[in-house]
């Protein structure tokens, strides 16, 4: 902070050598703010400096000694000053002094003062209604620099509105074919870009030059700026845009990472509009997935997700998944998400088999880990499939019965309560015990489900477990009292129950009281089941119907804002906060919840026993309440 020295500088301003002012710009310009008072102290120095260069005939230049000894330089520092620190009241002041500094016979301070132009706009809108026309003037002016300053000034003016400079767009458009200025023609095409929306009749007008440029320049800033704006204007012709593809190509084949990136850019916005034309360079696209640059493989992805279709996800979809498992980390995490996030896309609109999809998500559980967002996404696209397809779920039983029995994901060694992968088996046992008619091996199936290795999931995944393997259970029991075999029947049948029973036993005493509450209810249940089965076994089969019973209920699929549609829509007369009933009594009069309103004296009274002093009426005002 060196406030305290703000007005020492506007001091040396005033200093008559050269050097020592010019020292005091730059103090100014790192230290003046908007509330710096001695800031007004500087209108009549910036006058001073400006007045001496103002003439705008080339023979009063000429004979103008303050020129010659150098002060244009010396304006010019001033200007850069007063860009930096121009306030309202500054740019109001000095506004006609940078006007008439506009018409010098000096290329370097006409430039200069159209640049301080766009600083002063932003400290005094009605300044541009004042200096507009100057500003077009400068758009035709002689000297290349000065009209590179008034097109940087106006195409940073139509950031804001494009349609005030529609004006303009004479003198722009022939500045674009006349000049020789790759960085101005990159700010001019950049210009006449933003220009399109508010004048469509542009953008025919620029496919002959913008042609021409692409075809022919060899700058690649240049190249990417025109190709920017045809992928951007909605009325370029095909032809344009199979000549922006084309680039393009060369582009994404480029070895400079750089201009790779650009390329796969460009692509991605003429994706949106012609998917068909960039789906020809699906081949080179599939090449960046192998790029040793990260963000390279991001927009390679982008793309190709954005290819597919019904004909084609499949084949895409394998080619994801081969490089899926080539990568790691969180670009691994990015591409499965990709990956399930196009399948489910539209309801699953290009989804034909979904047996297919579900080994797909089968598949990804054989991943070392994954990040939990998509272990939740994952479990909860298994879950929907197998819900919205009755045609699936016998296939998806099955798969799901393989991960939960081959104990790939409940093992110690993948220390499970921090690894999110094992969210999947959340959803395997849930398919695995609502479609437990479809489990073709109930006791292994159990076991598994029941194994002592299944404490080292999360508690939450371990009630699951135990409320699916009871529909297990009971979908075995059905399954055995079927068979006509009735050794074999009451040998299944023995082997399941007391299987069951041993293993619910240690989970009784499991440290999760969730986990222990449904592990002793359960267990209750089958030791109840087993001694009825043992002293009725004729009453097994109508005993375990009666159990499955219980969570008999199909669940159906529900569109997650149904209850918001439904309360947007109540029928008339319907009143979601009347009682149903009659409703309970108002116990807001019970006198012990207004105990503030009491007298402290009737609490000791002697009516209920006491022995005429205050202790003996105290205890039987307690014993009274109780």
């Amino acid at each position: 902070d060196i406030s305290f020295a703000h007005f020492n500088v506007v001091e040396v301003m005033s200093q008559p050598c050269f050097s020592h002012r010019r020292i005091a710009y730059l103090a100014a310009s790192l230290s003046f703010t908007v509330d710096t008072d001695v800031i007004l102290l500087t209108v009549h120095l910036f006058k001073k400096r400006f007045s001496n260069v103002s003439s705008g005939s080339a023979q009063d230049a000429a004979t103008n000694v303050a020129l010659q000894e150098g002060s244009m330089y010396e304006s010019g520092c001033a200007i850069n000053c007063l860009a930096n620190i121009c306030t309202p009241y500054l740019a109001q002041s000095l506004l006609e002094d940078i006007c008439n500094m506009m018409s010098s016979s000096k290329p370097y301070l006409r430039k200069k003062s159209v640049l301080v132009l766009y600083a002063i706009y932003r400290k005094y809108t009605p300044a541009l209604r004042f200096t507009f026309d100057r500003l077009k003037d400068k758009l035709r002016d002689e000297d290349s620099g000065v009209q590179n300053a008034a097109v940087n000034v106006v195409c940073e003016l139509a950031r804001k509105n494009p349609s005030n400079y529609i004006s303009l767009l004479p003198a722009l458009f022939e500045l674009l074919n006349n000049s020789n200025n790759n960085w101005m023609l990159i700010k001019l095409v950049k210009l006449l870009g933003s220009l399109i929306p508010a004048e469509p009749r542009l953008g025919k007008k620029l496919q002959e030059p913008l042609t021409h440029i692409i075809t022919n320049t060899p700058a690649k800033s240049l190249l990417y700026e025109c190709i920017n704006t045809v992928t951007t204007c909605e009325h370029m012709s095909r032809g344009m845009v199979r000549l922006c593809l084309d680039k393009l190509r060369t582009f994404v084949e480029d070895p400079d990472q750089n201009l790779k990136y650009l390329g796969l850019l460009g692509l991605n916005k003429i994706m949106d509009k012609n998917v068909k034309a960039v789906a020809q360079h699906k081949d080179l696209i599939l090449q960046c997935l192998d790029d040793s640059d990260v963000t390279i493989r991001m927009r390679a992805l982008d793309l190709i997700t954005s290819m597919v279709n019904e004909k084609n996800l499949e084949a895409i979809i394998q080619k994801l998944t081969d490089h899926l498992y080539g990568t790691d980390g969180s670009y691994r995490d990015h591409v499965l998400e990709q990956i399930i996030q196009v399948c489910k896309k539209h309801d699953y609109e290009f989804v034909r088999d979904f047996a297919w999809y579900v080994q797909l998500l089968t598949n990804m559980t054989q991943l070392s880990s994954m990040c939990k967002s998509n272990a939740v996404l994952v479990s909860s696209q298994l879950m929907d499939v197998t819900i919205r397809v009755p045609e699936v779920r016998r296939f998806s039983v099955q798969q799901m019965e393989g991960i939960i029995v081959n104990n790939d994901l409940i093992s110690d060694a993948h220390n499970m309560q921090s690894n999110a992968i094992c969210r999947i088996l959340e959803a395997s046992s849930y398919i695995v015990g609502e479609y437990s008619q479809f489990v073709a091996q109930h006791l292994i199936l159990v076991s598994a489900m029941l194994q002592a290795r299944m404490s080292s999931l999360p508690s939450d995944i371990q009630c699951i477990f135990i409320h699916n393997a009871l529909k297990v259970v009971c979908a075995g029991l059905i399954h055995f009292t079927d068979d006509d075999d009735d050794g074999n029947t009451k040998s299944e049948v023995d082997d399941l129950l007391t299987r069951t029973i041993s293993l619910l036993q240690p989970l009784s005493t499991s440290s999760f009281i969730e986990v222990q509450e449904r592990a002793n209810a359960y267990l209750f249940f089958m030791q109840w089941l087993d001694s009825e089965y043992r002293s009725h076994p004729q009453q097994l089969r109508s005993l375990a119907l009666s159990l499955q019973a219980l969570s008999a209920s199909e669940l159906m699929p529900l569109h997650p804002n149904s209850q918001q549609v439904i309360a947007d829509k109540l029928p008339n007369g319907l009143d979601l906060d009347a009682w149903i009933f009659e409703a309970p009594p108002d116990d807001s009069d019970d006198s012990m919840l207004d105990i503030s309103d009491q007298d402290a004296d009737e609490w000791f009274s002697d009516k209920d026993g006491g022995d005429g002093d205050g202790g003996g009426g105290g205890c039987g005002f307690v014993c009274s309440l109780w």
